[in-house]
């Protein structure tokens, strides 16, 4: 059988490789049996394309049935958009639709009703003033005036010098007066701001003792009672 071309390497070079033609695209061009493309690609050492790479140049783009004309355009500048529901790019549609922030060509600004700080359009309260009193997560109606008095306050340092800034239950120095060393009710009475009522303790000590406090109360009591005070009451007459 004569064939319409000659087989060389050029000739697959320019129809297999370049024009993705397949093997037996070009079988039918020349008028031969497709292994006889496959036998002369092995024998130039042109590399075959897998079924993969064959079915994907086939359904890629247009050749796909779910084609729907690519991605569209914005309608203001021509910039190709990301999704086919958008109209117009980012930078147009401010411009076009205008930004919910604007209202009347000019910006809202929104305040919080609480405290009158410059929050976004959406919001009503500030992220601090979301989370203070009722609105808290953690708000407990039986414990809302379950508070420190002012009185606490002031003697909080004299406790942290007496016990010269240590924990009375690990024994763990601080450096300085700092609010890591805290200082706790004895009998677990706010209100109760004597002196022997008061003992420091870290925090992590602070929130063990809120547990079995009846076994804690007797054990700081007998700690202020027997070396506590006796060393306080010292270190004054001297």
């Amino acid at each position: 059988m004569k064939l319409k071309y000659k087989i060389s390497k050029e000739f697959l070079r320019k129809y297999y490789v370049i024009q993705f033609l397949t093997q037996k695209k070009i079988a039918e061009l020349i008028g031969c049996n497709p292994w006889v493309i496959r036998n002369r690609l092995i024998k130039f050492n042109i590399k075959r394309r897998t079924t993969g790479e064959v079915l994907s140049e086939k359904y890629k783009d247009k050749g796909n049935p779910n084609w729907q004309g690519g991605l569209p355009n914005c309608l203001n500048c021509g910039k190709i958009l990301s999704s086919r529901k958008c109209k117009y790019c980012n930078n147009c549609k401010f411009k076009i639709l205008g930004s919910p922030n604007l209202k009347h060509g000019k910006t809202i600004n929104n305040k919080c009703i609480d405290c009158g700080k410059d929050i976004s359009w959406r919001s009503i309260r500030c992220p601090k003033c979301a989370k203070i009193g009722k609105l808290s997560p953690f708000w407990k109606k039986d414990k809302a005036n379950d508070y420190y008095p002012n009185e606490f306050r002031k003697v909080k340092s004299i406790i942290r010098k007496r016990d010269d800034c240590t924990c009375q239950k690990c024994n763990k120095r601080f450096d300085k007066l700092s609010s890591i060393l805290g200082v706790h009710h004895i009998d677990y009475d706010k209100l109760n701001n004597v002196l022997k009522n008061l003992i420091s303790l870290c925090r992590k000590c602070n929130a063990i003792v809120n547990y079995n406090r009846d076994y804690w109360y007797a054990y700081f009591m007998y700690l202020m009672e027997n070396y506590i005070v006796p060393k306080f009451e010292k270190a004054c007459l001297k």
